[in-house]
């Protein structure tokens, strides 16, 4: 039986037998993994680093890719987020999609650097939580290979020169103006808009995230790009 440690983030907790919890977390990887916390719903046993929406540093006995929780040192708590409804909603939407998007014998870090930003945007308070989830929604297709293609038309299959760009849901394509006003079911994209999702969450940096409290130091603003 190995002895691993890894960082990673809580997305999901399952409540297993009387005392037990399943973690499923999202390495600084990005592979998904499960993790057994044994007694970790039996008073002092509970370790709060090993909780959903918690970044921690994790010390895991691994027999054949199960994992076993040793023991959990946090790195940064989100629970700050539980405090709002709309933001706490949001964070459990996102932590959802990203584990819709990652399987366990597959790393992408860009992924969970992507989430870590994410969530750090909705904790500060800085930025509209739904240019937040639409970048979020934008880059995450994008790092998983589902990225629509915007520089040409569906409809006609020509290069897109001028704005306005539009774009079909339902197709899964985007259209020029003329052809999006010709078949119909096209909603213009605001450019401005439209570049800030793809630029704004640059996930960089995130290893920078060192302090073992719960709450971020003074100077962890230096550790994220504030270019939204």
């Amino acid at each position: 039986m190995a002895e691993v440690k890894l960082r990673a983030l809580g997305l999901r907790e399952v409540d297993f037998g009387d005392f037990d919890r399943y973690l499923t977390a999202l390495t600084e990887d990005g592979r998904r993994i499960e993790i057994l916390c044994k007694n970790a719903r039996r008073g002092k046993k509970q370790n709060p680093a090993a909780r959903q929406l918690c970044y921690s540093e994790f010390i895991l006995s691994d027999r054949g890719g199960r994992y076993t929780l040793r023991d959990a040192d946090l790195v940064h708590s989100f629970f700050a987020l539980a405090g709002d409804i709309e933001k706490y909603a949001l964070s459990c939407y996102l932590n959802e999609l990203t584990t819709a998007l990652t399987v366990p014998d597959f790393d992408n870090p860009a992924l969970c650097r992507l989430l870590l930003y994410a969530l750090y945007a909705l904790e500060g308070g800085k930025r509209n939580p739904e240019l937040v989830k639409a970048a979020f929604e934008w880059r995450i297709m994008a790092e998983s290979g589902y990225a629509p293609d915007l520089t040409s038309c569906g409809v006609c299959s020509e290069v897109i020169e001028n704005p306005p760009v539009c774009f079909s849901v339902r197709a899964g394509t985007a259209a020029d103006a003329k052809c999006a006003g010709r078949v119909g079911g096209y909603a213009q994209l605001v450019d401005s808009t439209c570049g800030r999702c793809f630029m704004c969450l640059q996930p960089s940096r995130t290893r920078s995230m060192r302090s073992h409290s719960a709450d971020p130091p003074e100077s962890s603003s230096a550790a994220w790009p504030r270019s939204m």
